[in-house]
């Protein structure tokens, strides 16, 4: 009698739970998550309405909803012979399948099989419970639930509207659009047991990555369905033949690497659309694939050279719109790395950020015309570090202009030096060049020669900036949202979209005249030779790099409407064989021009001088004004204020015996007037070296008038030190007894010489014209100036070197 009331106790507590259970499972489930409408898609599409890829906001993949009666049979019945024959006969858990499995997977050791129902299925889907026993018992009780809330069609409709078929795809009829561009209703028997056995692993049955492995498994499929009755002899034979024809992935996935870039910038964490939502672009699609087919073509020309990929950018100017985005030659390719965003990828420039030192130049009073030294000797701030120019020589003095168009290294190294490298740092971050991490001193002077990192973004936009007259504006890659699901995008593509604000950053004539610079092909001929890519039929503003060992190059170059960017290597960073900007990225950038232009020719944009820039004839040599011994004379712009003053002083005329060359008369019998080059003292050693005629400093013996050749012989000269010698402070005796003496030799009649350090006047001595100089480190030009016979004479420059 003591024991019945424990049983009745357990009995009751077994019927309590039964209950509760049974009370729980048929309790109306909310349907929030099984809203129809949750599925609905946002497209992605060009300026011109073509869809370049649709996205679900929540799974972030594609969606097309279909009702049961949308559905066609033929998919349903795959489906149920594959996933959950007895469908129609269970109320959400198949006990037999559960018996079944279990035993299999017992008498085998692993998991074989499982045992869920597609009711199952689906509450997975939408509650994601984890795979645990209290996951599992929850996610039956759901099922439960779900059976008694909703009917098996639409529980079927459920399920084939939200079920993964890879490639961020959900749904039939998404599928169907995706892998075989149709409606589901135009499904054969062999396409909806394709993508019915997609279902399963998606991953493992990828329809575009492992395709072979996705029709084995169809012909598999094909054969249970048959066994189950569920198609005639005459349906599985023709099913079993039929050749299943993907659509290409670049059909659904049209510029990729740009939706890549906008689906980054969306916050996915927002409420459910409550209709399908589109994202109108900046992109032209048109444009976008001819791109594609340049760079397919110039590619293949450079196959042999180790060249495997590209990037191409285009903006238009005016209004700041990506028009093209490709990010590397092919997407889908892993072999190159294909899903790298070779747009934002960060690689070194090369010579492209030569343009905004020599621009920082030009608003410091340089002027297109000013010498810079091409030599192989470096101030002490550069042994560390010694640039090479391309074509591995050394081109003396250079004009500013010339160094930039023939993208000469040391010149703008040395150039650099004197600016100073924070200078360019910051004017860098001002473009936008925030992939600069390292402080400037990490870069040094070799900045300017690309030894940081940037994107093919930052530096098509800082030219952008040279192409709009120094105005910057954010690039914009949204045309329109129309009731889009996202908060919307982020701010740098949300804002983007409407932002029109331009700034001055730049100044518009330093813009203007390194625009000038840039599309200047004669200047650029001595490197690069007169018949290059970069020869349009019309005029661009443009520049090439290459970085070290040819493992990048690039060329970016803009007209009034466009500015386009180039990247040519290899994702894996390996080098090229020895192809450089001007063959690997500039033919790209030529066709990408010509595509832009297919319709008409453009006025040349540099052709009407702006306020504020004059021209003046100068020598080319000297970068000085012309006059009557330079050989020839040629056009230069100026800012106003920085029209050179001097006549040319390196051409002299002298009259020599045109016996010996030396100095005569000019009424001698054999007197010839010819004209001589003096180099300045930087540069006579490089003049040796490149064999230059010297002037004569000699009378002829053969003529008896030396007249002329005395007025010739110089007046002041300095002996010591020599031009070019270099001194070391050290660094234990005291600095006041650390000097070098100038000493210098004048003609007769000269009563003193003014010593000048560095333009500034140091001492004034009389003979012997000695005096002391203390040391001081850095690089510093001495002359000597005095009087005679009422006339200013002066030593040439010489430059002394002094480091600690």
């Amino acid at each position: 009698m003591k024991g019945i009331p424990g049983r009745y106790i357990i009995l009751a507590l077994m019927l309590l739970c039964f209950s509760a259970v049974w009370g729980y499972v048929h309790l109306p489930l909310d349907l929030e998550r099984f809203d129809m409408q949750e599925g609905r898609s946002l497209k992605i599409t060009d300026r011109y309405g073509i869809v370049l890829r649709e996205v679900l906001s929540s799974e972030g993949g594609r969606a097309h909803w279909l009702g049961y009666e949308e559905i066609p049979e033929r998919v349903i019945q795959a489906l149920l012979a594959v996933e959950d024959w007895r469908f129609f006969s269970h109320s959400g858990l198949d006990f037999l399948a559960v018996v079944r499995a279990l035993f299999q997977n017992l008498w085998s050791g692993e998991v074989l099989s499982g045992a869920s129902t597609l009711t199952q299925q689906l509450v997975k889907n939408r509650f994601g419970y984890p795979r645990t026993l209290w996951g599992k018992f929850r996610e039956v009780l759901i099922a439960w639930r779900l059976e008694s809330t909703l009917s098996k069609k639409e529980i079927l409709t459920q399920y084939l509207n939200r079920v993964a078929f890879s490639n961020q795809v959900f749904g039939i009829e998404a599928a169907s659009r995706l892998y075989f561009g149709k409606p589901a209703q135009h499904l054969s028997t062999a396409e909806a047991v394709f993508l019915i056995g997609v279902i399963q692993a998606p991953s493992r049955f990828n329809p575009y990555r492992h395709f072979e492995r996705a029709q084995q498994r169809q012909q598999h499929l094909l054969e249970r369905i048959y066994g189950q009755g569920r198609l005639s002899d005459a349906e599985y034979q023709l099913a079993r033949r039929e050749e299943i024809r993907l659509i290409p992935k670049s059909v659904n996935f049209r510029a990729a690497h740009f939706c890549d870039m906008l689906l980054s910038r969306v916050d996915r964490h927002d409420t459910a659309p409550q209709q399908a939502a589109k994202l109108t672009t900046t992109l032209d699609y048109y444009l976008q694939k001819q791109v594609e087919d340049i760079v397919e073509k110039r590619l293949e020309e450079l196959k042999d050279y180790h060249v495997t990929n590209a990037a191409v950018l285009v903006l238009d100017n005016l209004r700041g719109e990506v028009l093209a985005w490709l990010g590397s030659k092919d997407y889908f390719d892993e072999s190159i790395s294909g899903q790298v965003n070779g747009v934002l990828a960060l690689r070194q420039p090369g010579s492209t950020l030569k343009p905004f030192t020599y621009q920082l130049a030009l608003e410091r009073a340089y002027t297109a015309s000013s010498l810079l030294a091409d030599l192989k000797e470096l101030p002490h701030a550069a042994r560390s570090f010694m640039p090479e120019n391309y074509d591995r020589r050394y081109h003396g003095p250079v004009r500013l202009r010339e160094a930039l168009a023939c993208s000469y290294n040391i010149p703008a190294f040395r150039l650099l030096e004197k600016i100073g490298v924070d200078t360019l740092y910051h004017r860098l971050k001002v473009l936008g060049f925030d992939s600069l991490q390292e402080e400037p001193s990490f870069y040094g002077p070799g900045l300017t020669l690309g030894n940081g990192e940037v994107s093919l973004l930052e530096l098509t936009r800082a030219f952008s900036v040279l192409a709009r007259g120094g105005e910057a504006l954010n690039e914009r890659y949204v045309r329109r949202l129309s009731e889009t699901p996202f908060s919307l995008l982020r701010s740098s593509v949300s804002e983007g979209s409407t932002q029109t604000k331009r700034e001055q950053i730049l100044s518009f004539r330093t813009s203007y005249l390194l625009a000038h610079m840039l599309a200047d092909r004669q200047a650029a001929s001595a490197a690069f030779g007169e018949n290059t890519p970069l020869n349009l039929p019309f005029v661009t503003a443009v520049k090439t790099g290459t970085s070290k060992d040819y493992r990048d190059n690039w060329t970016v170059g803009f007209t009034r409407e466009y500015t386009v960017g180039v990247w040519v290597g290899n994702f894996d960073g390996s080098s090229m064989r020895k192809v450089s900007g001007i063959s690997g990225a500039a033919p790209i950038y030529r066709d990408v021009m010509l595509a832009l232009y297919q319709d008409y020719t453009p006025p040349d944009f540099l052709a009407d001088l702006p306020k504020g820039i004059v021209q003046a004839r100068i020598c080319p040599l000297s970068g000085k004004l012309v006059h009557e011994d330079c050989p020839h004379g040629i056009d230069e712009l100026f800012l106003e204020e920085t029209v050179p003053s001097e006549a040319c002083d390196m051409h002299r005329a002298y009259w020599v015996d045109s016996r010996d060359g030396l100095l005569t008369r000019e009424d001698a019998p054999f007197a010839v007037k010819t004209v001589f080059i003096h180099f300045p003292p930087l540069y006579q050693s490089w003049a040796r070296e490149m064999r230059y005629p010297l002037p004569p400093t000699e009378p002829s013996p053969l003529s008896a008038a030396v007249d002329n050749a005395e007025k010739e012989l110089p007046r002041v000269r300095i002996v010591h030190p020599n031009d070019g010698d270099v001194y070391a402070i050290d660094p234990i005796l005291r600095r006041e007894f650390q000097s070098v003496q100038l000493s210098a030799v004048a003609s007769a009649g000269t009563s003193a010489l003014q010593w000048y350090i560095d333009g500034e006047l140091w001492e004034q001595v009389v003979a012997p014209f000695h005096s002391d100089w203390p040391l001081v480190p850095g690089t510093h030009r001495i002359y000597a100036e005095g009087e005679i016979d009422g006339r200013r004479i002066r030593s040439p420059h010489i430059a002394v070197h002094v480091v600690e």
